[in-house]
């Protein structure tokens, strides 16, 4: 296949030509079937972890362009870190935090076991990252000029181990959990523990991105009381006063209690009785005494008989 005298204008012809070894007959092969876009990662500073060895990507202490970056177990250094920016093409850079520069696909190359290496910023897709959820909080990064994965080197797990472009293979060599090392971008709060009015309890929320847990404690319940009815503990008497309870429906510990006032005697009062015999001349007297209470009496007089003179 030869594109005609290797013109560059739109239409040029597109023909059979016995091999000649010119670029008229030298052609890329471009993928097509890139991601639409990337996750929603939030602009910050991360590492990038890799699933089966849980080492990261290190840019080797190095400042240098064309450095490759390889696996090395976490050690905290900034050569560890980097700064993901999301661009307007839904791609990110990916900066190293260390050395200024970003991951690269080395010669702008679609091959596999291309190195990845870090190179001064020029916004070629060869430094454009698609960054792809995969699932359980692990992402895969596919580089824009290629549609290959960065990927560690036969899956390996020493330290120094390649980091490489690969065609999408969907091993765990291309999957990679990001760890936050600026802040988290944590979900809503969940309840582990409920609070109650004795004990304090426990929330819980996840970073929706390296999944990072963070907890807190719930002080405890403010008791509000709602108490049954006023039962009667002790009656009351016309000598004694009477005690009522109610007890709170939410907690039986609390109670109250209150008086109950003495009851108001009523008198109820048996037949008179004589007390003192009325003569002739003289007055007497008749008692009637309270069937509730014997204290209680009351007394009349009886009017004098008179005389009842005989024939």
């Amino acid at each position: 296949m030869d594109i005609y005298n290797n013109g560059q204008a739109n239409g040029t012809k597109i023909i059979q030509y016995s091999d000649n070894g010119s670029d008229a007959q030298r052609f890329k092969l471009m993928p097509q079937f890139l991601p639409a876009t990337s996750a929603n990662i939030p602009n910050g500073t991360y590492s990038i972890e890799h699933k089966s060895s849980k080492k990261v990507i290190s840019t080797q202490l190095k400042k240098e362009n064309s450095v490759p970056v390889y696996l090395w177990a976490w050690e905290n250094h900034d050569d560890q870190k980097f700064i993901f920016e999301r661009l307007s093409d839904g791609t990110y850079k990916i900066q190293s935090v260390y050395s200024g520069k970003v991951l690269d696909v080395a010669n702008i190359t679609i091959s596999n076991n291309a190195a990845i290496h870090q190179y001064d910023w020029t916004g070629t897709n060869n430094q454009r990252w698609y960054i792809i959820d995969c699932g359980n909080g692990y992402y895969k990064f596919v580089a824009k000029n290629s549609g290959g994965c960065i990927d560690i080197k036969n899956n390996a797990s020493i330290n120094g181990t390649a980091v490489i472009q690969f065609e999408d293979n969907g091993n765990d060599s291309q999957r990679f959990r990001l760890v936050c090392q600026s802040s988290h971008t944590y979900g809503a709060w969940a309840i582990t523990k409920a609070a109650t009015e004795t004990t304090t309890g426990i929330r819980e929320h996840t970073c929706t991105i390296c999944g990072a847990k963070e907890t807190e404690n719930i002080p405890k319940l403010t008791h509000i009381h709602n108490y049954g009815f006023w039962l009667v503990t002790t009656p009351a008497t016309e000598t004694t006063a009477g005690v009522e309870t109610r007890t709170c429906m939410n907690n039986s510990a609390h109670k109250e209690t209150r008086s109950i006032p003495k009851l108001t005697h009523t008198h109820t009062f048996g037949a008179w009785k004589a007390s003192k015999s009325a003569t002739c001349t003289a007055t007497g007297t008749e008692t009637r005494t309270c069937t509730k209470d014997s204290g209680h009496k009351e007394t009349r007089k009886v009017a004098a008989l008179g005389h009842k003179w005989s024939a």
